[in-house]
């Protein structure tokens, strides 16, 4: 017990503190990994355990600081603080190690982060590092294991994830004309074949859709992502050692066949990266795409198997898009237990969409294709209104569950005037409430854009859960929330 008043009360609560501290260490460097071993144990992504990482580190201050504040209040009662410090240099070690966990604990905060994200990621390495070296000079020689055990998972992180950027981008591969473009081509290429060849990073195309958004399109990748992935991605030619994610705004073909594919980004431009790469995209000849080499990592994340669900809900706001399409689209691939598909997109202007319509337009064209699902696909307009009422008609698109005829066999599937394009604040409350309850099965709504929307969105499923009483014994099933940012 500590908690002793004598006169080692204020030295033994110090120690205490201590031992807590030194302990947590390496569990806060483990947590920031990209190549994260806790969230492959318990299947989770390196971005969301980043929310654990920062609270660990926040506790980590809140015991370094009770251990510095009970040994320096000893130190004032003996009155021997200029003492102490001239025999024992390791105290100033000790110093200097919680006013770097001071900076990056207040730096790390949401409003300091966001202001200038590139220059927070370099100093919050550079602490990191600098951290760890006072550390080991403050720590004594029988607590100094937790030291080399941080140190430890960084170089492990480090090594991984560039071992996993090397086999990713460094590789024999056939030139980008020889690789087929689709299953007809495939048996007359593959007869003929060149020699295979080692070739570094991937072909980029990159072109301005609009003033406000990017789209690159990387070729001729031949490896499959899971929809709701990102990737890292890395452009010597604007930046050497930048390395920026954003999530695939396309679906893999999840095929047997050594087929390549290609990974659309649609990136809405800001400052720093996203406008360097804008402005390379406008430089060139109308509809001429910049070609560039481009270095890649990933693809990142772990989003739950969407075709699971009896009902699926898909939430997005501007490029938040790129999260919920390529999940409508692996739906329609492959439906597997979804009997309910709504989709939902949020924009300010109808130009907003430009990067999406394309793909939309050919998902809803496939409608009547899908028997015994439900979809309805809405892009809602909040700041720009048509002045004629044709303009208002878009993708408007539904099949019913079918239906048995007489003779035991489906009919076709009804059409109607269900998803609609609409003009004005869509209402989130009715759009997630109407299908929940003809929802048979577990629900999952994903919901991708700013912090106001994942709000709203949260509120409304926690409210709609509680007045149906979800599991407790009124046969309501469960409502699955998935919830992704625009920031880390």
């Amino acid at each position: 017990n500590a908690v002793i008043h004598d006169a080692y009360y204020w030295g033994r609560v110090g120690f205490r503190a201590a031992w807590i501290s030194v302990t947590q260490v390496s569990l806060v460097v483990l947590l920031a990994g990209k190549i994260n071993i806790i969230g492959i144990l318990i299947g989770s992504s390196h971005e969301r355990l980043n929310w654990l990482h920062r609270w660990v580190a926040r506790t980590l201050f809140i015991c370094v600081t009770i251990h510095g504040a009970f040994f320096l209040a000893d130190w004032v009662r003996a009155d021997f603080v200029t003492l102490e410090l001239e025999m024992m240099p390791m105290v100033k070690y000790g110093l200097g190690s919680w006013g770097i966990l001071c900076w990056t604990n207040i730096t790390g905060l949401a409003p300091f982060r966001r202001m200038a994200y590139e220059i927070f990621v370099i100093q919050h390495l550079a602490c990191a590092a600098i951290l760890l070296w006072l550390l080991h000079q403050h720590v004594p020689i029988y607590a100094m294991h937790n030291i080399w055990i941080a140190i430890g998972f960084v170089t492990f992180d480090k090594v991984a994830y560039y071992l996993y950027f090397a086999y990713r981008n460094f590789s024999r591969r056939r030139p980008p004309s020889e690789l087929p473009n689709d299953k007809a081509s495939l048996p007359n290429k593959i007869s003929k074949p060149r020699a295979l060849a080692w070739r570094a990073g991937y072909r980029a195309e990159i072109g301005a859709m609009d003033s406000e958004v990017t789209i690159i399109t990387i070729k001729d990748i031949t490896f499959s992502w899971r929809p709701g992935q990102h990737l890292y991605i890395r452009i010597p030619m604007l930046g050497v050692i930048e390395s920026h994610p954003f999530t695939i705004s396309n679906a893999s073909r999840l095929c047997n066949e050594p087929i390549p594919s290609d990974v659309k980004l649609v990136i809405r431009v800001h400052s720093g990266f996203s406008r360097r790469l804008h402005n390379k995209a406008l430089a060139a000849r109308p509809g001429v795409p910049v070609v560039m080499k481009a270095f890649i990592a990933g693809p990142f994340g772990n989003p739950p198997a969407w075709n699971t669900f009896e009902t699926v809900l898909l939430i997005s706001a501007s490029t938040g898009a790129s999260f919920t399409v390529p999940i409508l689209e692996s739906i329609l691939m492959y439906p597997g237990c979804v009997s309910q598909l709504r989709f939902l997109l949020l924009i300010q202007q109808w130009c907003h969409c430009d990067a999406y319509l394309k793909t939309l337009e050919a998902l809803a064209s496939q409608v009547e294709n899908f028997r015994g699902i439900s979809i309805r696909i809405e892009i809602a307009v909040s700041k720009e209104f048509p002045g004629d009422p044709k303009d208002a008609e878009i993708l408007e698109c539904s099949t019913a569950p079918a239906a048995l005829g007489n003779n035991g066999k489906t009919d076709s599937p009804a059409r109607g005037n269900m998803v609609r394009f609409s003009f004005g604040r869509a209402s989130l409350s009715e759009f997630i409430l109407e299908p929940i309850e003809k929802a048979f099965g577990e629900t999952m709504v994903a919901v991708c854009g700013g912090k106001p929307l994942t709000s709203d969105v949260r509120n409304i499923i926690a409210k709609i859960s509680d007045d149906r009483a979800v599991h407790k014994g009124t046969g309501a099933q469960d409502i699955c929330l998935f919830i992704e940012e625009f920031a880390f």
